[in-house]
């Protein structure tokens, strides 16, 4: 991406799924999609080009998005827990004592059957546990998940916390609203409802205001001016400025090493739409394929350690009408492979954030965003 930006909200955002709202809906807060921030870039950059009808929309569509990014005021990026990493409690019974485990490809005992697509393999633990898993903090740095592929067993106290306590289901903030009657100018008795939003606000200090614990972020291929804009729903207000972006290249010792990986996974840094629900439709039936936007790239599908899908709407622009409901896959989801081919070139860099969803305009949109990871685990394909 050519340009880099920060974003600041200055008010509560809503993001919604895009489920119907009406009597007894509940709709929780969540993490905006790739497209809320799509969205969000391109009006900004039709409304710079003084495009206030949105004459230009099939052309904003064109311009390649990268995000949301959850940064903290360092600039360090969060991304999503990686589905392979499994968090117990302690086989004490202590409830702040977690342990994390770690989920790679494994293989069938004799005799076993499996309704898996042929060539895939199961998904087992590294080592055996007890327990149910627990609902941990949603993002972590990315640092330390690179870390712990290499080994460390270092996990931050704080991402072991329950998932309410962490970013960004801490930020969550229900108010409760009331409908007026215009006649009486007064509420409407029992028309009462609540709604839920993101609260990235500053805290308030005796002199000023502290700095924001958290911000978002976005890759964007147009310039533009620092700026108040709208983003999410409500037409809520968020500060955007154009920042560095240490964490948009690859960082050298990983990418040293993909240089001569037979095995790598890939991890989802948003969620990703694919044609076949989980299976990327650029795989064929033998589970291979050439990874998107990087012509000459092979690889073939080992394993996919992901949740259940995640319903995505939102407005369509151009068309000036609510987009369908598709399937997403949730971000977070870890996909291994096998190389089987490499093309010339810096492949390794292109892989880095690159988007392996099926559609173009998905790719455009910023879903499917990945980042390559390696296994240092025994158990790992890599070194069997």
């Amino acid at each position: 991406m050519k340009h880099f930006y920060h974003i600041d909200p200055v008010a509560p955002l809503v993001f919604r799924s895009g489920r119907p709202f009406g009597t007894g809906s509940q709709d929780a807060a969540r993490f905006p999609w790739p497209s809320a921030m799509a969205g969000a870039l391109r009006t900004a950059w039709m409304r710079a080009q003084g495009d206030q009808r949105f004459r230009n929309a099939a052309q904003a569509l064109q311009l390649p998005v990268a995000g949301p990014f959850l940064i903290d005021p360092d600039g360090n990026l969060f991304v999503p827990r990686p589905a392979d990493a499994v968090v117990v409690l302690a086989e004490n019974g202590d409830a702040n004592a977690k342990k994390v485990y770690r989920l790679l490809p494994g293989s069938f005992p004799q005799n076993c059957g499996s309704n898996l697509p042929k060539g895939l393999r199961p998904v087992v633990a590294a080592e055996e546990f007890v327990g149910k898993p627990q609902k941990v903090a949603s993002f972590w740095p990315l640092a330390a998940v690179l870390a712990w592929d290499e080994g460390s067993q270092d996990i931050p106290a704080d991402l072991l916390k329950d998932e309410a306590e962490a970013a960004p289901l801490r930020l969550r903030r229900q108010r409760t609203h009331i409908q007026l009657d215009r006649q009486r100018r007064a509420a409407k008795e029992s028309q009462l409802f609540q709604l839920e939003s993101l609260d990235f606000g500053r805290e308030r200090l005796p002199n000023g205001f502290a700095p924001a614990p958290w911000r978002l972020a976005a890759g964007f291929s147009e310039e533009l001016p620092a700026r108040l804009i709208q983003l999410g729903g409500e037409r809520r207000g968020a500060w955007i400025e154009e920042g560095n972006n240490p964490f948009m290249a690859i960082p050298e010792k990983l990418h040293r090493r993909l240089k001569t990986a037979t095995h790598f996974s890939l991890t989802l840094c948003t969620p990703a739409i694919f044609q076949h629900g989980w299976k990327p439709g650029w795989l064929d039936s033998e589970l291979v394929g050439e990874v998107p936007g990087i012509p000459g790239l092979r690889l073939r599908l080992l394993a996919v350690a992901c949740e259940r899908w995640q319903g995505v709407s939102g407005w369509d622009l151009a068309l000036q009408k609510p987009r369908p409901t598709r399937r997403a896959v949730p971000a977070g989801s870890t996909y291994w492979f096998e190389i089987l081919e490499v093309p010339e070139g810096d492949w390794a860099s292109q892989l880095w954030l690159n988007s392996i969803s099926d559609s173009q305009q998905d790719r455009y949109d910023g879903w499917g965003l990945v980042y390559p990871r390696l296994h240092s685990h025994p158990m790992h394909p890599a070194h069997q």
